[in-house]
């Protein structure tokens, strides 16, 4: 079961065995801070306890097995949280047999010893980026869009401490509909460097040569790399390439706002206009081979990104 089955799970009628990977830690601090939020504050001194058998070792078992025993004193049930349970192999077998109804025994292990019967295992994700904001966001009912989130990894990094603070924020976008579109990342992720990387987008339209390395030489000095920066230049020209051709084709530019979620392009129909099908076809091209060189060569990404910038002027 992922998070989202688990929570319900526990909501509704939580099993008295549950087993999880502590490989993943993000993820087991969801569970274990979820758990901990089951038992009443009151209660936590008498329904709630904690066992690391990596730090305290085969000395803990024999209160751990008393602990399974032990009928709930104030909640409806005991809840048990148990690191390192494999090296309660033995010991917990047969509660992983029998269960105890009346506990409710959370198994973090590191690697799942053979003996132990078929039991609910909470699968968190263990990747980073854009499959783990997928998973979180399915975890909370919403929805995103692959160029969101794709987006989000590029500005924030792939860290879940970063990205799920942001996720919060972006959970508020539109509560009605639980979608997180693409305007939701531009509008309300990392604003100031959002702002800047717009910025290095207009200098390059624009073909500004100075203005473009001035910006990009403050992102690259505020902590933000080119494998973030030219993600975002491919992804953002691109969706330029297309509203060109289709400005070309008599569509209204209002209807293109829409339908490319081009909104940070509003007010300025004239400024796409200028840019023509050739330079950008032109421009995405490089862009994919400043990519393609920043992660193959052995020349620092930044000096990619600089002479993308430059090649740009001299067309």
């Amino acid at each position: 079961m992922d998070l989202a089955e688990f929570f319900e799970s526990c909501r509704k009628d939580p099993l008295p065995v549950y087993l999880l990977s502590g490989q993943n830690q993000y993820g087991a601090k969801k569970v274990f801070d979820f758990c901990e939020e089951q038992v009443e504050d009151s209660a936590r001194s008498f329904d709630w306890e904690v066992y690391d058998l990596e730090e305290g070792g085969k000395d803990d078992i024999p209160s751990l097995v008393n602990s399974i025993r032990t009928m709930p004193w104030l909640n409806p049930r005991r809840w048990i949280y148990v690191k390192g349970a494999e090296i309660a192999e033995t010991e917990l077998l047969p509660f992983l047999k029998e269960p105890v109804d009346s506990t409710v025994l959370l198994l973090e292990f590191r690697k799942k010893p053979k003996k132990w019967p078929k039991l609910p295992v909470i699968e968190v994700s263990g990747g980073k980026g854009t499959g783990w904001i997928k998973s979180r966001i399915r975890e909370e009912g919403y929805t995103i869009e692959p160029q969101a989130a794709a987006m989000l990894v590029d500005l924030v990094g792939e860290e879940p401490d970063k990205l799920e603070g942001e996720l919060e924020k972006l959970f508020l976008w539109d509560p009605e509909t639980k979608t997180v579109p693409v305007d939701a990342v531009l509008s309300m992720v990392s604003e100031t460097r959002g702002n800047e990387i717009f910025d290095l987008i207009s200098a390059l339209a624009g073909r500004n040569r100075g203005e473009a390395l001035r910006i990009a030489g403050k992102l690259m000095d505020s902590g933000t790399t080119p494998h973030q920066v030219i993600p975002l230049l491919y992804w953002n020209f691109s969706r330029l390439l297309v509203a060109r051709e289709k400005l070309g084709q008599g569509i209204p530019f209002q209807q293109l706002l829409r339908e490319l979620k081009i909104w940070s392009y509003r007010n300025r129909e004239r400024e796409v206009r200028q840019m023509t099908p050739e330079f950008l076809s032109w421009l995405l091209l490089r862009i994919r081979e400043a990519d393609r060189l920043s992660k193959s060569t052995s020349i620092p990404p930044r000096l990619h990104l600089e002479k993308l910038i430059v090649d740009t002027q001299r067309t």
